[in-house]
């Protein structure tokens, strides 16, 4: 799949694919960092799917917790979530 991912010419619902594939560990040891960098590359694509997987990312922590971009990312209803919590952390 990272061969793959790696063409130039490769389309952001195919870059999801290939994210939701590795994530499960579908044809090769799951990869919670490079299926991070899938979902994160559709994203920038516009793919709304892919974008919600790199929310729970950034929500979650599997590779990069991050509240702040995750608010970005998010709806409205998400963001007023996270200012929430951001909040009560300090």
């Amino acid at each position: 799949y990272k061969k793959f991912a790696k063409q130039p010419y490769i389309k952001d619902d195919e870059l999801y694919q290939i994210g939701v594939k590795m994530k499960s560990g579908e044809g090769e040891e799951r990869n919670l960092r490079d299926t991070f960098l899938m979902f994160k590359k559709a994203s920038a694509g516009g793919h709304e799917e892919a974008t919600k997987e790199l929310v729970e990312y950034y929500l979650q922590g599997g590779c990069e917790k991050d509240l702040a971009k995750a608010a970005i990312f998010g709806d409205s209803k998400l963001k007023l979530e996270i200012g929430k919590k951001m909040e009560k952390e300090g």
